[in-house]
C-alpha cells in the first residue's frame, strides 16, 4: 500500500517505541527476576539492591523516554493542552516506582529488624501510596496517547501487514501484564487496566466513530494488549 508521505515514517518511528517499550520492560522484568544475582552495591549494607537501583535510576527514566516518543508521534505536532496532563503522568509513574522499589525491599530484608510501626509504613508506602500513584500516571499516561492519537489520525488505515506489526509488537505487553495480574490476583488492578483502555475507546465511539481503529495505532495497540491481557488472567483465575 502506497502511505501518504507523513505516514510512513510516523508507522517506523511507533514501530520503533513499541521495541523500545518491550525491551525496557523485558530487561526490568529479568532485573527483578534475577535481583539476587545482580546482588548488591559495595558497601550498600543490603539496604538496596542493583535491582533496585536499575528499576528507580534507569528503566523508570527510559520508560519516560519511551512514552514520551510515543505521545510525540501520536499527537504528531498537535500536542495542545494534553501535553502538561502528559508530563504530569510521567512524575507520577515515575513517583510512583520510586515510592514502591525501596519500602518493597526493605520489607523483604530487614523483615527480622522491623518494628510493627515501620512494617506499618513501608506497607502503607509500597502497596497503597505507591500502588496508586504509579497506577494513576499509567492511566493518565494511556489517555494522554491515546487521545493524542485521536486529534491526528493516520492519513489512511494501516495495511494488514502494518496491522499485524503492530499486534506482534503488543504482545510481549500482554505477556508481562498477564504475569504480574496472575501473580497479584486482585481484581482492582484488572479494572484499572479495563478504565485505562476502556475511557479512549469510548471518546473513539462517541465523538470519532468515522475513523477506522487502523488509523488510531496508539488507541489500537494499548485497547488490544490490555483487553487481551485481562481476557487471558481472568480465564487462568477461573479455569
Amino acid at each position: 500500500m502506497n502511505y501518504p508521505a507523513n505516514d510512513r515514517p510516523r508507522l517506523r518511528q511507533m514501530a520503533l517505541a513499541l521495541v523500545g517499550l518491550d525491551l525496557v520492560a523485558a530487561l526490568a522484568g529479568w532485573s527483578r527476576l534475577n535481583a539476587e544475582c545482580l546482588g548488591r552495591p559495595a558497601g550498600d549494607f543490603g539496604v538496596l539492591w542493583t535491582a533496585d537501583y536499575l528499576a528507580v535510576l534507569l528503566f523508570a527514566p527510559l520508560l519516560g523516554l519511551v512514552f514520551w516518543r510515543l505521545y510525540r508521534l501520536a499527537a504528531n505536532g498537535r500536542e495542545g493542552w494534553w501535553t502538561p496532563a502528559f508530563l504530569f503522568a510521567l512524575y507520577l509513574l515515575g513517583a510512583g516506582m520510586g515510592l514502591h522499589e525501596p519500602p518493597n525491599r526493605w520489607t523483604q530484608t530487614l523483615a527480622g529488624d522491623l518494628s510493627p510501626a515501620l512494617r506499618t509504613a513501608f506497607d502503607y508506602t509500597d502497596n497503597r501510596l505507591g500502588h496508586w500513584v504509579f497506577w494513576a500516571g499509567f492511566v493518565l499516561v494511556i489517555w494522554a496517547v491515546a487521545l493524542a492519537q485521536l486529534r491526528s489520525p493516520l492519513k489512511q488505515a494501516m495495511s494488514a501487514g502494518w496491522t499485524a506489526l503492530m499486534v506482534l509488537l503488543s504482545l510481549p505487553q500482554v505477556l508481562i501484564m498477564v504475569a504480574n495480574l496472575w501473580k497479584e490476583h486482585t481484581g482492582v488492578d484488572v479494572a484499572v487496566i479495563v478504565l485505562a483502555g476502556g475511557v479512549p475507546l469510548l471518546a473513539w465511539g462517541g465523538r470519532h466513530r468515522d475513523l477506522h481503529l487502523r488509523r488510531l495505532p496508539a488507541l489500537l495497540v494499548p485497547c488490544l494488549t490490555f483487553f487481551s491481557a485481562v481476557a487471558v488472567t481472568l480465564w487462568l483465575w477461573w479455569r
